[in-house]
C-alpha cells in the first residue's frame, strides 16, 4: 500500500534512511519532523519498505514537486516499489492540479530508470572541478548575505526564464543542513555574482553559481574566502550538461540548479 507518512512510521523511516544515505539519527529525525507530511511511503505488511519526499516547488505560475530521497530497503529492491511511488506521485500531482515533478538523479544509471516513467533531462548547468590560485590583489570581493537576500536576487536573475523556484523557507533550510553560506561577489561596488557554497573536507562545494562577471576570478575569490583551492560544483548554463530531470517532458526547457542531494 502506498500512502503518506504517519508519525508511527518514524522509527522505520529513520532506519531505512540510515541504511540508504548514512545520515545520523538526529538529522533524519529533524527532517521528518519538518517535512514528514510531504513523504510518501510504500507499506508492505505494516513495514515501510520504500519512501520518497515531495517538496513543493514552482515554475512561474505552475506548481509542482521536487522528488527527494528515493530509497528502498535492501531486501525489497528490484521489486518495483520505487517505481510504484513515482507513479503514485504522478497521479497525486494530477489529482491536486499540480503540473510537474522534478528530480536530481544521483547516478548515471538513474537517468535511464526515471526516463521509463516519462522524465526527460534538464541540461542546465556547467560542472566545475578546478584548482584555483588565490588572487590577493583582485578587486573582486565575497561577502556573506542572508538566505532571503539570495532568494530575492535569484528571482530577479531568472525573471525572464523558466526555472524551478523554491520557497524562501527552503533556502534557510539549505543553509542549515549543509552548514553553508550565501555569497555576493562584487567588483568595485558592482554585483557580478551570487553563490551558495559549503566546505567539504579539502574542497569548496558550490551548489549554485549565478554570474554576470568573470567566472575564473569569481572562483578564485570563493576559494580565497574559504581558504581552499579545490572547488567543485555547478554553474547555471543554458543548454549545458544534464543535471536533473523533469516530468512531463513539455517543461524540459527550464533550469534546475540548487537542490538537495
Amino acid at each position: 500500500m502506498i500512502r503518506f507518512f504517519d508519525k508511527k512510521d518514524k522509527y522505520a523511516a529513520i532506519s531505512l534512511w540510515k541504511e540508504a544515505f548514512g545520515d545520523n539519527e538526529k538529522t533524519i529525525s529533524t527532517f521528518l519532523d519538518r517535512f514528514g507530511e510531504d513523504m510518501l511511503v510504500a507499506d508492505e505488511e505494516n513495514t515501510v519498505v520504500s519512501m520518497l519526499t515531495l517538496f513543493p516547488v514552482k515554475i512561474r505560475d505552475k506548481r509542482g514537486r521536487y522528488v527527494y530521497a528515493v530509497a528502498t530497503k535492501k531486501e525489497f529492491r528490484d521489486k518495483g516499489f520505487a517505481g510504484s511511488l513515482i507513479e503514485y506521485a504522478k497521479r497525486f500531482i494530477e489529482k491536486n492540479d499540480e503540473n510537474f515533478l522534478t528530480i536530481l538523479p544521483q547516478s548515471d544509471s538513474l537517468y535511464g530508470f526515471y526516463a521509463k516513467f516519462g522524465f526527460s533531462e534538464l541540461k542546465c548547468v556547467k560542472r566545475i572541478d578546478i584548482t584555483v590560485s588565490f588572487a590577493e590583489d583582485s578587486n573582486i570581493k565575497a561577502k556573506k548575505i542572508t538566505a532571503l537576500e539570495y532568494y530575492e536576487y535569484r528571482k530577479g536573475y531568472f525573471a525572464d526564464k523558466k526555472y524551478v523556484e523554491w520557497s524562501a523557507e527552503m533556502f534557510n533550510f539549505f543553509e542549515k543542513i549543509y552548514a553553508g553560506c550565501y555569497l555576493k561577489l562584487s567588483n568595485g561596488g558592482k554585483d557580478i555574482g551570487y553563490a551558495f557554497c559549503y566546505s567539504d573536507d579539502d574542497k569548496v562545494v558550490i551548489s549554485e553559481l549565478l554570474t554576470v562577471g568573470e567566472e575564473t576570478e569569481i572562483l578564485s575569490e570563493i576559494g580565497r574566502f574559504f581558504g581552499k583551492k579545490h572547488i567543485v560544483g555547478v554553474k547555471e548554463s543554458e543548454n549545458g550538461e544534464r543535471f536533473a530531470m523533469i516530468y512531463p517532458k513539455e517543461l524540459n526547457g527550464c533550469y534546475f540548479g540548487i537542490g538537495m542531494n
